[in-house]
Parts: structure tokens; C-alpha cells; sequence
């Protein structure tokens, strides 16, 4: 890699497998958890490159060709998320609580293999 000269645009990884590799231009520079969170993330001068996700295990996984632009963030997700639903807000939904009740909304978003849940009071 070559020496980084700032201004700088930034590369971040989101994935359920938060130990997968995350390789740049062919170069081991982490694993997603380093780099999966809005204060995270790799600096890299502005340019052109490759950046490869490895699963555990050592199987090769997504890769995927990127632009790196001057004072952005850029992501490469290795699973599709599902938008987050409330449940609450929707009069259609027998789970949402009834007018006056005190209930939870539920917060659905869909990962790779699992659906993770979070509970909030209403």
C-alpha cells in the first residue's frame, strides 16, 4: 500500500461474521470488526481498489471493486440488511399494541443468517 497523503476518504465493513479478513488490493488489513462501526474505519488515499471480505474459516468470500473518494465513507456490506420495521406503527399489525395499552415496539433487522431483535419500551 502505498503512503497515505491526506485529505483521505475512509472504507468501512459491515457483516454478520465480525472476524471475517478484510483484505485491500490483496493485502491482509484487518478483520470487520475493526472497521464496522461510524467512528471506525480504514483510511485510504483516494483511488481505485479491490477490497475482499473472507469468512472464517478461510473459504474466499465477496469481493468487490470500490471507488475511495476525498472525505467519504465508503461500505462494502457482505449480506443484504432488511430496512428496520416498527411494528408499533402499523394499525394493520395484531401485535401492535391497542390505542392506550403501553406495549414494546419491536425493531426487526435481518442479517445474513439471523434476524436480530431489539425490545424499547413504547
Amino acid at each position: 500500500m502505498a503512503r497515505l497523503d491526506p485529505p483521505l476518504g475512509r472504507l468501512r465493513t459491515i457483516s454478520p461474521d465480525k472476524f471475517a479478513a478484510v483484505y485491500v488490493t490483496g493485502k491482509f488489513m484487518g478483520r470487520v470488526g475493526e472497521f464496522n462501526n461510524p467512528v471506525q474505519g480504514l483510511e485510504l488515499n483516494p483511488g481505485e481498489y479491490t477490497v475482499r471480505i473472507d469468512p472464517v474459516g478461510g473459504a474466499e468470500g465477496k469481493k468487490e471493486h470500490i471507488r475511495i473518494e476525498t472525505d467519504q465513507v465508503t461500505i462494502v456490506r457482505t449480506a443484504k440488511q432488511a430496512p428496520v420495521t416498527n411494528m408499533s406503527d402499523d394499525s394493520s399489525n395484531p401485535w401492535a399494541p391497542a390505542a392506550g395499552e403501553t406495549g414494546r415496539t419491536v425493531l426487526v433487522a435481518a442479517g445474513a443468517d439471523r434476524v436480530s431483535l431489539g425490545l424499547r419500551q413504547a
